[in-house]
């Protein structure tokens, strides 16, 4: 079998099919996970060469793996890969099983997971797959959590059984005034890995999309915010779960959710809040992930930035309207009018079309849907004379002195 350098890139996670042990496998699913592992190889094989590490094509192992590949022999494949972070080598293994490729982190016991592990789950793109989004989830959150306390100790040789041992010596030795609160986080974290492995053992597991989970949590965030007990309890009486496998979903997801806010709430995360100094980058927690972004399980991370920013746009936009509409204003006209608000509707029958056409302008140059509507103009160009002297000067006639 000759292998050529491939340009290719290795599949997408995402476009490769699931995997299914009870599936019985067609001659074009052979076909198709036999070219998957050829491009696979080859792409190492190219990668090995850039990298000054070539693959002797000639070794027995490699040829017996190649003529298993060529005549669809296999089952499992297990690839090792190296990751590049602040100038360290790290491995993981990545298992192409039946079709699907799967990072060896998700075959792991949560506890079992290593910081290897886990940067490969930070910054791949995964399957939309429930377990996968949900577990991953839960890895990264317990790592991040505890980095925060032991910070650069939490190194490869670790997992984060390992790790979290370590970090409970240091809150002892260094107990903070969040203490508490901060060990109550950690036996969260610890029941919520307990729940999930029970949950994997249950039969039909693998029915529930990630639909619904996502479904779940958003129920769960919509009865946060109703404060009223006799409300929630409509709510709850209207939402409740459809069968006792979105109970425990339901459950889970509650207890997980509690603990990344309460996480939130004592700082745990501020590093990965959005930063407002210039110059200063942005740490993502995840790449990519389905329910650790601010729509989902992080939208009180940066709650009150994300409406400091909105509301900062608004103002943008306002002003830039304003200005534009101040300058058509100095060249209109100089008709003198009694009062501010004479000119001002005056000046709305004459202007509407110019101030509309402003707007879109606006709109299209950068890109938002920000809307005054005509009934608004009024009070916008009252507005604009009052805060310009200048224009005031050039609208409205000075009241007569009376000498007498």
């Amino acid at each position: 079998m000759s292998w050529k350098q491939s340009k290719e890139q290795p599949p997408e996670w995402i476009n490769l099919p699931k995997v299914s042990e009870s599936k019985l496998r067609t001659k074009k699913d052979i076909n198709a996970d036999s070219n998957i592992a050829k491009k696979l190889i080859a792409w190492n094989f190219e990668l090995a060469k850039k990298l000054k590490y070539p693959l002797n094509t000639k070794d027995p192992l490699v040829n017996q793996m190649l003529k298993q590949i060529q005549s669809k022999q296999f089952k499992r494949i297990n690839i090792q890969v190296s990751l590049h972070e602040e100038g360290k080598l790290q491995s993981t293994i990545i298992h192409f099983t039946e079709g699907s490729i799967i990072p060896e982190a998700l075959l792991k016991l949560v506890q079992e997971c290593n910081p290897t592990d886990i940067l490969f789950l930070r910054k791949c793109k995964l399957p939309q797959h429930s377990l996968i989004q949900l577990k991953s989830a839960i890895i990264i959150i317990f790592s991040i959590v505890i980095e925060h306390f032991i910070r650069e100790d939490f190194q490869s040789s670790l997992n984060i059984g390992e790790a979290l041992k370590l970090t409970l010596k240091e809150m002892e030795k260094n107990p903070s005034s969040n203490q508490q609160k901060e060990i109550g986080i950690f036996v969260g974290l610890m029941e919520v890995s307990e729940l999930f492995e029970d949950y994997c053992a249950l039969p039909q597991v693998n029915s529930i999309t990630l639909q619904e989970f996502l479904n779940e949590l958003d129920i769960i965030k919509a009865a946060v915010k109703i404060k009223e007990f006799k409300e929630l309890d409509e709510f709850e009486k209207k939402y409740p779960p459809k069968t006792p496998l979105h109970s425990r979903i339901r459950h889970m997801l509650v207890l997980f959710q509690a603990i990344i806010n309460q996480a939130i709430d004592i700082g745990l995360l501020d590093k990965f809040k959005i930063s407002t100094i210039q110059g200063n980058e942005n740490i993502s927690i995840a790449t990519n992930h389905l329910l650790l972004n601010e729509k989902k399980m992080l939208s009180r991370l940066n709650g009150d930035k994300r409406s400091q920013r909105a509301n900062q746009g608004k103002t943008q936009i306002t002003n830039r309207i304003k200005q534009k509409i101040k300058e058509q204003l100095k060249a209109y006209s100089n008709e003198k009018y009694k009062s501010i608000n004479e000119a001002a509707e005056k000046l709305r029958v004459l202007l509407t079309e110019k101030i509309t056409q402003i707007i879109h302008a606006d709109q299209q140059s950068y890109q938002h849907n920000f809307q005054y509507s005509e009934d608004h103009y009024f009070e916008l160009l009252k507005s604009i004379i009052r805060a310009d002297a200048e224009l005031k000067s050039q609208y409205i006639r000075k009241p007569l002195i009376n000498n007498k």
